[in-house]
């Protein structure tokens, strides 16, 4: 398998990803909604039910928490098929961008890598044949005679 099929694959799958996400990202988000809304209601009940029954008052402190701690799953689902603030890619669309950036990133580091073993190997040869050593009397030698 050469380089570019490999490419095209990645390619491919990105595509196929992508179209994925984006056509049961709206299922998703709905079933989503409808099971923290019935988590929801279970954590509210059960909070309540504790303080009404421990016998000190209403705790703030864990109203607080409850509220924090649905309001983070919310906030997630919330952004599932809607554009983030700021980014301007819902987080289906930022999954699937992260592997084309992904594989952007391996491509030009293995370009640049292999660019600069090039150079390297170039100068090398050059510094190794073009000289007055045992090497470079040893080509000079060989390219008279041809």
């Amino acid at each position: 398998m050469t380089l570019n099929e490999l490419l095209r694959m990645l390619q491919q799958a990105s595509i196929l990803t992508g179209q994925l996400m984006a056509s049961v990202a709206p299922a998703v988000a709905t079933a989503g909604m409808q099971l923290w809304q019935g988590l929801a209601l279970i954590v509210v009940v059960w909070t309540g039910a504790q303080m009404a029954l421990s016998g000190g008052g209403i705790n703030m402190a864990a109203v607080v928490r409850m509220v924090i701690g649905l309001s983070i799953p919310l906030g997630m689902l919330q952004f599932y098929t809607a554009p983030l603030p700021g980014a301007g890619r819902s987080v289906p669309e930022l999954i699937t961008g992260m592997g084309e950036w992904l594989q952007l990133m391996i491509v030009a580091d293995a370009g640049t890598a292999m660019l600069e073993q090039l150079a390297l190997a170039g100068t090398a040869f050059r510094e190794l044949f073009a000289g007055e050593g045992v090497f470079g009397g040893m080509a000079a030698f060989g390219w008279n005679l041809v």
